[in-house]
């Protein structure tokens, strides 16, 4: 069973703004990547994905690839 601290702490890192924060932060994009990225992580799920990559690199990798699969829908 989860803890309501554990669930609210767990969604404060999940916050669009939060990971949104990370989104600018990687190396190299620029505002249209931003604005991409920020429609694929509309979704929870997404955002949790996306969590689930430690490091930048992996997840700029993983965006990238969900804006060219987006784009092909």
């Amino acid at each position: 069973c989860q803890n309501k601290s554990e669930g609210t702490s767990r969604e404060l890192s999940n916050s669009i703004d939060n990971i949104m924060t990370i989104v600018r932060a990687l190396l190299g994009v620029d505002s249209k990547f931003v604005v991409q990225s920020s429609f694929i992580l509309l979704k929870r799920l997404s955002r949790e994905m996306f969590l689930t990559f430690k490091e930048l690199e992996s997840q700029l990798e993983w965006l990238q690839g969900m804006i060219c699969w987006n784009q092909k829908k």
